[in-house]
């Protein structure tokens, strides 16, 4: 379990925040209709004694807990679509990767949301579909999804989200780097462009910098090496 699974899964113990996650989950077609956390002593209680290691168990915060799993339920429909029965999943042995991003990003994001705070997150499209990524930045752009005016700072590869309908300009900044690996950021509003302009198209066509440098021939990849250079 990472780190942003283990912050969702301690939220689960309270009921208000438990519903928050699972409508998240719901309303991004997931089908998820439950979720559980399994929780254990850290290693050092688990105790040969089960009567101490319960005591030991029952006496601690979640915050000192071993997360042994988290378990997602869905219902199985006959052919009508009627729900005939329900079925529990490992989240990491059984869910999609899509769905293990969500759940581990729907705490954070609720408590962000929640606290009027700043998140800061890596790659947040990775593993989500670009329409829902887009969707969970709209939370940060509503008064009533964001009433204590919390920040999303985040990196991205999707082009698809360099629009004017998602971010003012001085809202998207690049990452340059030099001949030296040093990296600096730039901002889109140092950049002569509309601002109904396609940032996305004008980004790939180079207008803003910021592009991978790749410099290899096919021949590079079509050819063994040659053991006297090393490469």
């Amino acid at each position: 379990m990472n780190a942003g699974e283990r912050v969702t899964a301690e939220q689960l113990e309270d009921p208000s925040r438990y519903r928050a996650i699972l409508r998240l989950l719901q309303s991004c077609d997931t089908s998820v209709a439950d979720l559980a956390a399994e929780w254990a002593p850290p290693p050092g209680l688990a105790l040969d004694d089960p009567i101490r290691a319960a005591m030991s168990r029952d006496g601690l915060p979640r915050t000192q807990m071993h997360l042994q799993s988290v378990m997602t339920t869905h219902p199985i429909c006959d052919e009508r679509g009627c729900e005939v029965a329900r079925e529990q999943f490992d989240l990491s042995v059984h869910e999609s990767d899509g769905t293990r991003k969500l759940f581990a990003i729907a705490g954070p994001l609720l408590l962000t949301l929640e606290t009027g705070s700043v998140w800061i997150i890596d790659e947040l499209d990775a593993g989500l579909h670009p329409t829902l990524t887009a969707a969970l930045i709209t939370l940060f752009h509503s008064n009533e999804s964001n009433p204590h005016g919390a920040q999303l700072i985040f990196t991205t590869h999707d082009t698809q989200l360099l629009s004017p309908r998602t971010f003012r300009r001085d809202q998207v900044w690049f990452v340059e780097k030099d001949a030296l690996e040093r990296s600096q950021l730039v901002s889109l509003v140092e950049y002569r462009v509309r601002n109904d302009a396609a940032f996305g198209a004008e980004y790939l066509r180079g207008g803003f910098g910021a592009l991978p440098s790749i410099d290899w021939l096919p021949e590079a990849v079509a050819h063994p090496a040659d053991p006297e250079s090393g490469l």
